[in-house]
């Protein structure tokens, strides 16, 4: 069962570090920000699920990093300082993906900061599940 657990987990994690690769391509070809935030909320998401179900989650289907960072926080209390950070994230994708939701592109700058974050969040969660 634990190898099971092992092998989801690196499934989600090789699916997440393919849209970290396209946020930071898009970000260093100057793509649009919003889309940019798509691809690293998707990445946290995906990074976090694979820690969760490495940890005996049961998954639920769901967009919202902030209760994703909130169980990541029962493992690792670390991950209770990113839940603003997660809350920001999630807004970005549900403004993004849905019409009708007025927003405005985030700055190339507020992009450069959502990454380094998002990368200190993958790093904790990588380092988390070594095996």
């Amino acid at each position: 069962m634990e190898r099971d657990l092992k092998l989801m987990r690196d499934e989600w994690f090789e699916f997440a570090e393919r849209d970290l690769i396209s946020a930071k391509i898009l970000f260093n070809n100057n793509g649009p920000t919003s889309t940019i935030g798509i691809c690293l909320q998707q990445a946290v998401e995906k990074y976090l699920k694979g820690f969760l179900i490495a940890n005996g989650w049961r998954l639920i289907k769901t967009h919202d990093i902030p209760m994703l960072l909130t169980e990541a926080a029962k493992h690792d209390k670390h991950f209770e300082e990113f839940i603003d950070f997660g809350r920001g994230l999630s807004e970005l994708y549900v403004e993004d993906r849905y019409p009708g939701i007025a927003m405005e592109q985030p700055s190339r700058e507020k992009m450069r900061e959502m990454i380094e974050v998002g990368d200190k969040i993958i790093g904790l969660l990588k380092r988390a599940t070594n095996d």
